[in-house]
């Protein structure tokens, strides 16, 4: 009797799931997009990336790392080197071991992954 019930449900799994698949007719497509960083020779909005780069510093870096980047990677998004200086210092890296054989903390440079 198991058997049996068993069949008859593996039956009807197999007839509902089968009509679904129809149901939905002609699916619409989007229109294409042509985007100003599309193709080889495409580029971004360096203000709208700079902007991203803040609400990125106020809102995401809460939860979310960037720790494979360096400061240095911010002259690639519109920032000169100075600019990318005062950035990396407001952070402190560790570093060392000094003199003394203990780990310091300093200012982070443009070479210094994300903190």
């Amino acid at each position: 009797m198991i058997t049996r019930f068993v069949a008859y449900v593996l039956a009807a799994v197999i007839l509902l799931s089968s009509h679904g698949v129809h149901a939905a007719g002609e699916a619409k497509h989007p229109h294409a997009q042509d985007w100003s960083f599309s193709g080889m020779f495409g580029v971004y909005d360096k203000a709208s990336l700079q902007r991203g780069f803040q609400v990125y510093k106020q809102v995401c870096a809460t939860c979310h790392s960037m720790r494979h980047i360096y400061y240095r990677n911010l002259s690639e998004i519109g920032y000169n080197e100075a600019e990318v200086k005062a950035i990396a210092s407001q952070y402190t890296v560790m570093d060392g071991p000094g003199e003394d054989g203990e780990m310091y903390e300093r200012p982070a440079l443009p070479s210094d992954r994300f903190v």
